[in-house]
């Protein structure tokens, strides 16, 4: 199952993953990606994959076939997640695609968010002039 997240506004595009991701849950979210892709030519993608248990063969699928088409056109790629898994998965994935990808864990949406919209980061440290 899937939701749209409340911070989805023009090419910043935010899911939140929950349960196992089927092929009829790709279907219903794929429309709206390639949408914004038409009207903004790249977009920025966050995925929250905290409550995700997995993908069904069909979903892989469904998304295979959408990245095979699109995936040049994703500008920034968030994942944030609560599995050591979803971390690796996302350094691996980095020289096979052109999107600048980064790791988020669990507590760090609205890092992620910051970071997807190009806003700049804070560390708690203090900048000197």
């Amino acid at each position: 199952m899937y939701q749209w997240l409340p911070e989805t506004a023009g090419r910043n595009l935010g899911l939140k993953i929950e349960g196992r991701l089927t092929r009829e849950d790709y279907q219903g979210f794929l429309p709206r990606l390639t949408q914004a892709i038409e009207r903004f030519e790249r977009i920025n993608l966050l995925v929250d994959l905290t409550g995700c248990e997995g993908v069904t063969a069909g979903a892989l699928w469904e998304d295979v076939k959408w990245d095979a088409k699109h995936l040049r056109q994703v500008n920034r790629f968030a994942v944030v997640g609560d599995a050591s898994w979803e971390k690796v998965m996302t350094k691996v994935a980095q020289p096979f695609i052109e999107a600048e990808s980064k790791y988020f864990p669990a507590n760090g949406r609205v890092a992620a968010w910051s970071w997807l919209e190009g806003k700049p980061q804070t560390t708690g440290a203090t900048a000197h002039a």
